[in-house]
């Protein structure tokens, strides 16, 4: 599926998107480019990744905290080296400042995923 950023409609803002990504083998990322929207730069960081049937996105640890909306699809989500559990389209998850985190794709289609991060102010 192809991401576009169509033109603002009067007096709403479209954020801008990057280019796609690939992260690795069957995993691809959008940016949405939230330090250029009109009006100023958003207090968060926002993207939209998908992984591919089998497909399991890198050991990530970071500073930020995060949130996952799951849109499509279903997997497996390992969270602070704990056994994987299943999550689906549908769910919300949090990651806390730290905390590792991976997501493998069990189905038969792509598991797409939107993420907003931010600065953990403590």
């Amino acid at each position: 599926m192809a991401l576009r950023s169509p033109e603002g409609v009067e007096g709403h803002a479209r954020a801008p998107l990057a280019e796609t990504q690939r992260v690795c083998e069957g995993m691809s990322l959008t940016l949405v480019e939230t330090a250029r929207l009109r009006g100023g730069p958003a207090p968060v960081r926002m993207s939209r990744f998908e992984l591919a049937p089998g497909a399991r996105s890198p050991l990530d640890v970071h500073e930020e905290r995060e949130m996952w909306m799951l849109a499509q699809g279903h997997g497996a989500l390992s969270y602070r080296g704990q056994p994987p559990f299943p999550v689906r389209a549908g769910d919300v998850v949090a990651f806390e400042t730290g905390s590792s985190h991976t997501l493998t794709n069990t189905g038969s289609e792509p598991l797409v995923v939107f993420s907003i991060w931010w600065d953990d102010p403590a």
